[in-house]
């Protein structure tokens, strides 16, 4: 087996988690999480995205409202949206 495949055995095994805690979370994991995601490949390296990060109540509210059948965004401590 090639070496560190106890990590991508660990990520392939993963399942969804949509219980989250209440606390807030720290803005620079936020940013290196989105620097992350932002590097990923796309065919041709032409990625085209934006996240946006919410935490205006106001703001939130009005997306969920959009989202109907994701009960599940009234919980969690940020909202990204690409």
């Amino acid at each position: 087996a090639p070496a560190g495949i106890e990590v991508l055995a660990d990520m392939a095994n993963r399942r969804v988690m949509r219980r989250f805690q209440d606390k807030p979370v720290d803005p620079v994991l936020i940013e290196t999480l989105c620097a992350v995601a932002l590097s990923a490949p796309s065919k041709s390296d032409l990625q085209q995205t934006d996240i946006v990060i919410v935490s205006d109540h106001g703001q939130r509210e009005k997306l969920e409202a959009l989202l109907p059948d994701n009960p599940w965004l009234k919980t969690t401590p940020v909202m990204r949206v690409c």
